[in-house]
């Protein structure tokens, strides 16, 4: 009486050998991905102004609000358009400013009017 294995069933070799050909064949081809591009990011810098060594023309306070904008104007991604299509904006993928365009303007603004002496 030969002994009865339950719950096995046997593969044919066909099958066997057909998976253990075709195993590091589609390993390869899903580890072959290209590298994923690093990210670039850019400040804005506005040179210093000369000092004037005067006193402050004006008294008082001044106030420098947020800056308006609309759309893709207020996102992080660098904008370009290419030659000959001026009215077509695009964003650049992997390249942005370090802070909201409009954040960045400001902050240029208030640190060049406290340098120049306004």
């Amino acid at each position: 009486m030969k002994p009865v294995m339950q719950g096995v069933t046997a593969r044919p070799l066909p099958a066997v050998l057909t998976l253990l050909f075709l195993a590091p064949l589609l390993a390869g081809c899903l580890g072959a991905a290209p590298p994923v591009p690093r990210d670039h990011y850019y400040r804005l810098l506005v040179p210093t102004p000369a000092q004037s060594g005067q006193e402050a023309p004006l008294s008082g306070v001044m106030a420098v609000e947020l800056l308006q904008a609309d759309g893709l104007l207020r996102e992080r991604p660098l904008l370009y358009s290419e030659s000959g299509q001026s009215f077509e904006l695009q964003q650049h993928h992997y390249h942005y400013w370090n802070d909201a365009p409009l954040r960045m303007l400001q902050d240029q603004m208030v640190t060049y009017l406290r340098r120049s002496g306004v």
